[in-house]
């Protein structure tokens, strides 16, 4: 293979405080913007972007794992004919699956639009393509999550009707992506409204955090609210960051402990950016003090965040060791948020490091993220176990 000894240089081991397997990378060829999620078994599933063999344009990857060394074979899940990107991935009861993604196919690049395929076996078979988006505007940023009770729901930034700037929409199928809900603008605001990230609460609610601008505010914040009946009303948005430069990139996990979010948070004047944390113990309806987790010396941003009965895992792109080369970091608490241990490099690689995700299960971390290096990107997958120092 042309890239072989590309690859097989960039695997690596972490000398963190706990021994992590090789990071090793994802299918054959080239791979890009990796999405990462576990299901109840402990299973790992990754989406990606990457080609078939000769083919021209890139299309959407399926990969499975019982212990993220060992990987079954990558499946193609969009099979489009034109540009697909941008995955995102959330796994339910039962083996549900979901991955969403960007794709070209209907309108062109001017107006691309949010398609999903769903597998009901763990990954085994995946139903076709749908488009659930189905809007006139340019569809873009999809997140999914599925409830507790199987809704799934899609959640994506849009320019339909929106003479200021992009808004949010949802969509949601309440049975298993046989039909989906009428796609219809949420969350109305004055700013625009980008980079959603969703999560499911056990007790059904949605909860949405996204970029936007909070009322007179000229500066972008983190927006955060709550549905209880299935996408239909929201709570009233909650400016969750406060920030005074601005924000960016949110993420969000919730379990049984709490509902957790991160993002990327302007620091400096001169540009600089930290991650912080805030953590909500009753809902989404008041949140705790905002922690810095990344008190680096270089940029800290593209934050990902996995929370697993209150043990939490955060992972940024970071350029404390590499200005030139961002490195994935990591971070973790296992008193629910309350406090975190120290910050460790966890790619450590010459290449450029970019899109990390985190998952966790059976007492692991999942991470996976897009290494770049001589003109050529590819999918690497750590797995290590959880520690809290």
């Amino acid at each position: 293979m042309r890239h072989a000894a590309l690859i097989l240089a960039s695997l690596i081991v972490w000398a963190g405080p706990a021994l992590a397997d090789e990071a090793i990378t994802l299918g054959d060829r080239e791979g890009r913007q990796p999405a990462i999620a576990t299901d109840e078994k402990g299973i790992v599933h990754a989406a990606y972007v990457s080609y078939e063999p000769g083919g021209k344009v890139p299309d959407v990857f399926h990969a499975s794992s019982s212990d993220g060394r060992t990987w079954e074979a990558t499946r193609n899940v969009s099979r489009s004919t034109a540009l697909s990107y941008d995955p995102a991935i959330a796994c339910g009861k039962g083996g549900r699956v979901a991955i969403v993604w960007v794709d070209t196919a209907s309108k062109g690049m001017a107006a691309p639009d949010i398609e999903v395929v769903l597998s009901g076996d763990g990954g085994k078979s995946w139903s076709s393509p749908v488009n659930v988006s189905r809007t006139g505007g340019k569809s873009m940023e999809p997140a999914v999550a599925i409830a507790a009770d199987g809704t799934i729901h899609v959640v994506w930034s849009d320019t339909t009707r929106s003479e200021s700037g992009p808004r949010l929409w949802h969509t949601a199928s309440t049975d298993k992506g046989a039909s989906w809900s009428e796609p219809r603008s949420i969350l109305r605001s004055p700013g625009d409204a980008r980079r959603p990230a969703i999560a499911c609460g056990k007790d059904g609610a949605l909860h949405v955090a996204w970029v936007d601008q909070i009322g007179e505010r000229t500066v972008p914040d983190i927006a955060f609210a709550t549905s209880h009946d299935g996408g239909k009303t929201f709570t009233r948005p909650l400016d969750l960051s406060m920030a005074a430069l601005g924000a960016t990139d949110p993420g969000l996990a919730v379990d049984d402990t709490g509902i957790y979010a991160v993002w990327a948070e302007a620091s400096k004047p001169a540009g600089g950016w930290g991650i912080k944390f805030a953590a909500s113990r009753d809902g989404g309806h008041t949140w705790e003090a905002r922690l810095d987790l990344a008190p680096t010396i270089g940029q800290s941003t593209e934050p990902a965040i996995a929370s697993d009965h209150g043990k939490i895992a955060v992972v940024w792109r970071d350029t404390s060791r590499h200005e030139p080369s961002p490195d994935v970091w990591i971070s973790l608490s296992a008193d629910e948020g309350k406090t975190f241990g120290e910050t460790h490099n966890l790619s450590d690689n010459p290449g450029t490091a970019s899109h990390p995700g985190v998952a966790l299960a059976g007492g692991r971390i999942f991470a996976a993220w897009q290494e770049s290096d001589r003109g050529f990107s590819y999918v690497l997958v750590m797995s290590t176990p959880f520690f809290d120092r």
